[in-house]
């Protein structure tokens, strides 16, 4: 019997709340459209240059991974820092990967691994569908706490805490972002695909 307990990832990860779901239909999709227009400017968010770079990538150096692949996340920061990493999903969803319940704090020292979910966790995040389509997860770190991902109201979800207003979230974290200037971002992006049919299997495309 598996003991593991595992976190599903669709477009990004698949925690899922039905944000607005009190609204007409016209109004939410006024609603997700702001939004993601807001998540394209949080990706584009840049300053040049960096005064530090941060390295994030899948365990593994994947580039691509299929649906019912586990992932395990991995970042590392040459300089002492506070650093948040972020999920953002198909669901119009953020979720907030770490700091997390086996690591409260988002102070990470220098020149050290970490990793979501920890080796020693009896833990998943798993691919599931729909696949076929890119996945973002995108780190911020800063030299002083960003408040922004302190202050912001927020559930726990599992091992994993979701903001209850993604909209206001992330026009306030850009907000705060552009007030700085010793911070950078990495965003790792990787394809999700369906399995290929197993030979003899006689499925088509």
């Amino acid at each position: 019997m598996r003991c593991s307990r595992t976190i599903k990832l669709g477009i990004l990860v698949a925690v899922t709340a039905f944000v607005g779901s009190f609204m007409s239909s016209s109004v939410l999709a006024q609603q997700q459209e702001s939004l993601k227009e807001l998540l394209q400017k949080a990706r584009q968010i840049q300053i040049e240059p960096q005064p530090f770079k941060i390295e994030l990538k899948i365990e593994g150096e994947k580039s691509s991974v299929q649906e019912g692949d586990s992932v395990r996340f991995v970042f590392r920061s040459p300089r002492k820092c506070y650093l948040t990493l972020l999920a953002l999903n198909k669901d119009d969803n953020v979720i907030q990967l770490f700091p997390n319940e086996w690591h409260a704090s988002n102070l990470v020292e220098a020149d050290q691994d970490y990793k979501v979910p920890p080796e020693q966790s009896k833990f998943n995040i798993m691919i599931v569908p729909p696949t076929g389509k890119m996945e973002f997860v995108t780190a911020i770190a800063s030299l002083e706490p960003i408040k922004t991902t302190q202050s912001a109201p927020a559930t726990t979800k599992g091992k994993f805490k979701q903001f209850d207003k993604p909209r206001l979230f992330l026009k306030d974290l850009i907000g705060e972002l552009g007030s700085k200037t010793e911070w950078s971002a990495a965003e790792l992006s990787f394809w999700s695909d369906s399995p290929s049919p197993a030979p003899g299997s006689g499925q088509t495309e």
